[in-house]
């Protein structure tokens, strides 16, 4: 769970908008049990790295060859997490996650599109070609 408390601390904010925000935001986290979250991985090894991705295929949809977007609950998310913990090479690969509360999805942005296409990207957030 998230603790607003420590995080408030560490940011500073431009306007009394921003920490509005930043509140809703939180509180958004809290109230929904199914998380949105960008992983993103740097794997030297090439078999480690297909594993990583065959195990992320399991959880949400690629957009780069090493990032992927998935919607996932909790439980869901520990899984995934400890598979991958099997798969990589903790002194050789990085594995980050992004967590965007409900509210931020929608402000996601793509610039280019080769590896989307309307019919499957389910983005809507905006779209620059």
């Amino acid at each position: 769970m998230l603790n607003a408390a420590p995080l408030e601390q560490h940011l500073s904010y431009q306007s009394l908008g921003m920490r509005r925000k930043f509140l809703i935001c939180l509180r958004l986290c809290r109230t929904t049990n199914i998380m949105f979250m960008v992983v993103a991985y740097d794997i030297s090894d090439d078999r480690r790295r297909n594993k990583a991705a065959e195990v992320l295929e399991h959880y949400g949809r690629r957009v780069n060859y090493s990032v992927f977007e998935c919607e996932l609950k909790k439980g869901e998310i520990r899984r995934m997490k400890r598979e991958l913990e099997n798969v990589i090479d903790v002194k050789k690969d990085v594995v980050k996650y992004y967590y965007l509360c409900k509210a931020c999805v929608p402000k996601r942005e793509t610039c280019g599109g080769c590896n989307t296409s309307p019919e499957t990207d389910d983005d809507n957030g905006i779209v620059m070609a």
